[in-house]
C-alpha cells in the first residue's frame, strides 16, 4: 500500500520497486513472460544432494 510493505511501514515494497524500475526501462511486459521449466535431467548430478553426517565420537 502506497508503495510500502505489508509486513513493515517502513520498508519499501520490493514488487513496487521492480515496477517501478520496468515501468521506467519501458519493459512492463517482461512481468507477464513465463519461463519454461527447467529440466535439470541432463545435469548428471544425480538429484537432489544427499548429507551424509559421519559420527566423530571417538
Amino acid at each position: 500500500m502506497n508503495g510500502k510493505c505489508e509486513i513493515s511501514k517502513d520498508v519499501d515494497c520490493v514488487w513496487q520497486l521492480i515496477i517501478d524500475r520496468l515501468a521506467g526501462l519501458d519493459r512492463l511486459e517482461m512481468l507477464e513472460e513465463i519461463f519454461p521449466v527447467k529440466d535439470w535431467s541432463p545435469a548428471g548430478h544425480g538429484g537432489p544432494r544427499k548429507m551424509v553426517r559421519e559420527d566423530l565420537r571417538s
